[in-house]
């Protein structure tokens, strides 16, 4: 039995297949594998495991499902998208600019997205006389379901010449924003792309010069003598800002080569 004083959040198979975007048997087929977190109690004949502990292996192992169960404020710093409340009401127009935005492309268009309820795309979570405030015209999306949404595991198709899409970021990857919160330099941008782009070595910095130029990644955030405080000494990012620029395959086929030590 749960003591009544216990602290930790556990989490059931159901909720972790409506939290990861999963299926219930897909989910018992993680709970299979060897390193999967154990149960850690039942209640009413339903297995309970540490949440905190799941949400490492998925973090770890299943990078994209990690992605699709963060929330909506969480996914904006990862996906390089604007912040916002995560029950802010989006319109498919918003959605579809936002997906282009992520995906480096022209907006989804609306009538695309439309064949997508139901299937990529959940139900609008709003929709015309639900009786709910505020009232709506139109169907609308809360915020973080429309950036699980465009956070979700995608597979490339071949139609001859490579496809490029955005795939998740590896789970190396996210580890190292997260241990360096601050902003990256020109030189940390070119060994992280270099990484995930499946490289030996770092990206050439006249190519990111390049990238730049035809706006695949973002213009700097600060340079030296933009006025701004404190000064910097030269070109730097926000996470935010070159996130989507790194997880655009750009050499089809590699896949990333981090070392055992990843960059400083």
């Amino acid at each position: 039995m749960i003591p009544a004083d216990a602290k930790t959040a556990h989490t059931t198979v159901n909720a972790m297949a409506d939290r990861y975007g999963m299926s219930y048997p897909g989910v018992i087929g993680w709970t299979r594998l060897d390193d999967f977190p154990e149960p850690v109690d039942k209640a009413d004949n339903t297995l309970l495991y540490d949440e905190e502990e799941v949400d490492k292996w998925v973090r770890l192992n299943r990078p994209g499902r990690w992605l699709a169960g963060q929330s909506g404020k969480d996914l904006a710093r990862l996906l390089g998208l604007p912040h916002g409340d995560p029950e802010d009401l989006l319109t498919l127009e918003r959605i579809g600019a936002l997906e282009g935005r992520y995906l480096h492309r022209e907006p989804t268009p609306v009538a695309t997205l439309r064949t997508y309820i139901n299937n990529t795309l959940p139900p609008a979570d709003r929709v015309p006389d639900d009786g709910l405030t505020p009232a709506v015209q139109e169907p609308r999306w809360f915020r973080r379901t429309a950036y699980r949404y465009i956070a979700r595991p995608r597979k490339t198709r071949s139609t001859g010449a490579a496809a490029v899409v955005a795939r998740e970021p590896s789970p190396q990857l996210v580890a190292y924003l997260d241990a360096h919160p601050g902003m990256l330099t020109a030189a940390q941008v070119a060994e992280l792309d270099g990484w995930e782009q499946g490289l030996e070595r770092p990206t050439a910095i006249t190519s990111l010069n390049n990238y730049i130029s035809r706006g695949l990644l973002q213009q700097p955030d600060r340079k030296r003598g933009d006025g701004l405080e404190p000064p910097v000494a030269e070109r730097m990012w926000h996470h935010d800002s070159v996130l989507p620029f790194l997880v655009i395959p750009r050499r089809p086929g590699r896949q990333p080569s981090w070392p055992t030590t990843p960059p400083a």
